[in-house]
C-alpha cells in the first residue's frame, strides 16, 4: 500500500486535509510531472508529498515565504489573516525525516519570484491570502500538465475569504473542479484544453 503511515498529524481536521491532498495526489501518479506545495506553513503535507515523492520517484518542490508573504487585505482577507509561520530550519528538518528525494527543493521567497519552468503534476496550494493565492494560480496555470491535479485549501472558508475569490477570478473555467464541503478544500483538474 501507497500509504505513507509516519506522516498522519493527530489533529482530526488536519488528517481529513491531508487525506485529500494524499488522494489527489494518489490519482496523479502517473501524470509526468513534479508534486509541488506551495505554501508549506508547519509542514503536515508536506511530509504526505515528499513521502510519495519518494516512493515515485519524483521531484518535489516546496515554495513558503516564511513570513514575508504579503500583507492582508483587509477588504479580502479578514481581520483575522495574520499568523506565524512556521522557520526554514524547522521545515527542513521536518521535510529530512523522510526517505532522499530525487531532486528536492525548498524554496524560501515570494511565489512571484519563482521562476522555474518544470512541468507540475500535482500542485497542493496552501498560501491563506487574496494575493498569494493570486499568485499561485497564475503559476499553476503555467505549469500544470494536462490531467495535472491542483488542491486549494481554505476554499470556501469564511475565515479565508480572499482564496476563494482569486481561484475563482483565475482558475481557467473549463477546468475540471469538486468541492470539499467541510474541509474548505476545491480540487481541480487540468482538462488540457
Amino acid at each position: 500500500m501507497d500509504q505513507p503511515s509516519n506522516v498522519w498529524t493527530s489533529s482530526p481536521f488536519l488528517r481529513e486535509r491531508a487525506l485529500t491532498v494524499y488522494a489527489a495526489a494518489l490519482a496523479a501518479r502517473h501524470v509526468t510531472g513534479a508534486i509541488v506545495e506551495l505554501g508549506v506553513g508547519q509542514g503536515h503535507t508536506a511530509k504526505v508529498l515528499a513521502a510519495l515523492a519518494a516512493q515515485w520517484g519524483k521531484d518535489l518542490i516546496l515554495v513558503d515565504a516564511f513570513g514575508t508573504s504579503p500583507l492582508p487585505l483587509r477588504d479580502r482577507d479578514g481581520a483575522h489573516a495574520a499568523r506565524e509561520y512556521n522557520s526554514f530550519a524547522s521545515l527542513r528538518d521536518t521535510i529530512n525525516a523522510v526517505p532522499p528525494l530525487p531532486r528536492q527543493t525548498l524554496c524560501l521567497l515570494d511565489l512571484r519570484h519563482y521562476h522555474s519552468q518544470d512541468p507540475w503534476a500535482f500542485v497542493h496550494v496552501d498560501v491563506d491570502l487574496y494575493e498569494s493565492t493570486r499568485d499561485a494560480v497564475s503559476l499553476v496555470r503555467d505549469r500544470l500538465v494536462s490531467r495535472g491535479i491542483v488542491v486549494f485549501d481554505d476554499y470556501g472558508d469564511t475565515l479565508w475569504p480572499g482564496v476563494q475569490d482569486a481561484v475563482d477570478e483565475l482558475l481557467p473555467p473549463s477546468w475540471w473542479r469538486y468541492r470539499v464541503d467541510g474541509i474548505c478544500q476545491l480540487v481541480a483538474v487540468n482538462d488540457g484544453q
